[in-house]
């Protein structure tokens, strides 16, 4: 088996599936089984937040280790059940090397979801939220046009590589803005309607994340992804108090 092609489908693996927003003990896991088919000893494999190493034993060439940068990450659940998919299958025998790679490279190549249909769900879950804290339908109506708005901002940012702090800072800003607004000339509840707005952006899956990462003595990736999310919660909360000071 080629331990060249070997590394890089556990890299590819890996990376497929981090930047699907999987947890690092699992990525780790997936890529070290990987590896193992060829190598019972001597298997290396660590994933961070935004790189992934792997290495293994070579009697040929000595110790070979590759590394690689993630610089994107979402949340795609998809994205990591055809990888673990892919990696079973592979472990198993069921599929060769060279079909292996050819199968993750479609897989890290799946197109994103639709970015209408992305903007409505925040668009639905605003007002879902809103109405279940016991607002009235004025105010699910007002936080699903908020939401909605928020989605296609978050997805503009996306596009245009703007860093991920600032979109939940505009976000919060506009829930907090818009319902002012609104609120000039119709009967709100901004609370209600405010928290409807924001909690779509709320890091709910980072924070899951960080804490089965701790749990699992992954503390430097853990903490990180706690930091993160800290810093996204943070920038909500600067962006709600400085669109309710506009209009006092």
């Amino acid at each position: 088996m080629d331990d060249n092609k070997l590394l890089k489908l556990a890299l590819d693996t890996g990376e497929a599936m981090l930047s699907g927003g999987a947890e690092t003990h699992r990525v780790e896991d997936t890529m070290r089984r990987i590896l193992a088919t060829s190598h019972s000893e001597g298997v290396e494999a660590q994933a961070l937040n935004t790189m992934l190493i792997v290495s293994i034993p070579s009697k040929e060439k000595g110790s070979l280790t590759l590394s690689r940068g993630i610089r994107k990450r979402s949340t795609n659940f998809e994205k990591i059940c055809f990888a673990n998919d892919l990696s079973r299958a592979f472990v198993s025998g069921e599929i060769t090397l060279d079909d292996a790679a050819i199968v993750i490279a479609e897989v890290k190549n799946l197109p994103s979801f639709d970015p209408r249909l992305t903007t409505l769900c925040y668009g639905i879950a605003g007002a879902s939220f809103c109405l279940v804290l016991g607002g009235v339908w004025l105010d699910g109506l007002i936080s699903f046009a908020l939401s909605f708005f928020i989605g296609f901002l978050l997805w503009l940012a996306r596009e245009k590589n703007i860093p991920y702090c600032f979109t939940p800072l505009f976000g919060g800003f506009i829930a907090a803005l818009g319902t002012s607004l609104f609120a000039l000339w119709l009967p709100l509840q901004i609370d209600l309607v405010i928290i409807g707005s924001i909690t779509p952006m709320l890091p709910g899956v980072t924070i899951s994340n960080s804490v089965r990462d701790i749990m699992e003595s992954n503390f430097i990736s853990g903490t990180s992804k706690l930091a993160e999310a800290c810093l996204i919660a943070a920038s909500i909360a600067c962006g709600v108090a400085f669109g309710l000071s506009i209009l006092g």
